[in-house]
């Protein structure tokens, strides 16, 4: 199977604020290749697969306690694609999150 057959591969959403929701979209180059699943690292990513586009709904966690006096955090996201026939592929996204 081709690799990569989502774009981009990764995304940076630049400074988002905790709680805003944002949306991030995966375009697929090749919709000849059935997805089975998608799925993501966190309860604050839903992604939604239709039609060859994998649209994730993201929404911002608080600041971790060990990181407020830092005012900030790095958060770096995944969403896995399982195709039928078990192969898989691999999205990402970050950003940095402020209060």
């Amino acid at each position: 199977m081709k690799q990569n057959l989502f774009s981009p591969k990764e995304v940076d959403l630049g400074q988002l604020k905790v709680g805003q929701t944002t949306k991030v979209v995966f375009q697929s180059e090749d919709s000849s290749f059935p997805v089975k699943s998608v799925s993501a690292s966190c309860g604050c990513s839903k992604p939604v697969h239709k039609d060859g586009v994998i649209t994730v709904t993201y929404r911002p966690q608080p600041i971790p306690a060990h990181l407020k006096d830092q005012g900030s955090y790095i958060a770096t996201k995944f969403i896995t694609v399982l195709y039928k026939g078990r192969e898989q592929e691999r999205l990402s996204f970050k950003a940095k999150v402020v209060a």
